[in-house]
């Protein structure tokens, strides 16, 4: 089962009612999933083992239990019972479409805010790649030799040297990878009537 639920009016730049409306008449079955994880949560209920126990990070202050509960049972039916619900007009259901749509534009707004701060990083790593490959390789050497002191002293076991060496060996080729481009591949020409 997938959990993309940032599809259709969650993926939307500008949403309006008429796209709520589609939304709780469309909704796809990671959304009401994501619906009701939210709402199990704010209501103190454990974090399910289909969102991997991961706890929600971030909570919605000033809803309601009944708000919350009303969601919570109305994303356990068929999406059209769903919508039925979510657009009966009563006082807790027009709550519940208002909590809705606070919570897609919270995930939109994070989502936007985790790329932003993403690019951030990844440009920073590349513009100080040069620095950040200095400091590891002094960071292995300076391991490698406290390693081989230990192991001349006997402070260490020879396996455990060993283990060191690999370790640092795996960072520094790791590192030394980073920001080259992969070598294009070079074609070659196979006779199949030689080919066996």
């Amino acid at each position: 089962m997938t959990h993309n639920f940032m599809t259709g009016v969650w993926n939307k730049k500008h949403r309006t009612s008429m796209d709520m409306l589609h939304y709780y008449h469309n909704a796809t079955v990671p959304q009401l999933n994501f619906l009701h994880e939210i709402s199990s949560q704010h209501l103190g209920h454990p974090p399910s083992h289909s969102w991997g126990q991961q706890e929600i990070p971030w909570r919605f202050h000033n809803v309601e239990p009944e708000t919350w509960d009303f969601i919570r049972k109305a994303t356990r039916h068929p999406v059209h019972e769903y919508a039925r619900q979510m657009t009966m007009g009563t006082d807790i259901s027009k709550k519940a479409g208002s909590v809705s749509g606070a919570i897609i534009d919270a995930i939109k707004a994070g989502g936007k805010a985790a790329l932003k701060y993403g690019t951030v990083v990844v440009k920073t790593l590349i513009k100080h790649q040069d620095e950040i490959k200095t400091g590891i390789k002094v960071g292995k050497t300076v391991a490698d030799l406290a390693s081989t002191i230990g192991l001349i002293t006997g402070a260490i076991k020879p396996e455990t040297h060993d283990k060191v060496k690999k370790v640092t060996g795996a960072v520094e080729k790791a590192v030394n990878r980073f920001g080259k481009q992969p070598e294009k591949k070079k074609g070659g020409w196979v006779d199949y009537e030689n080919f066996t």
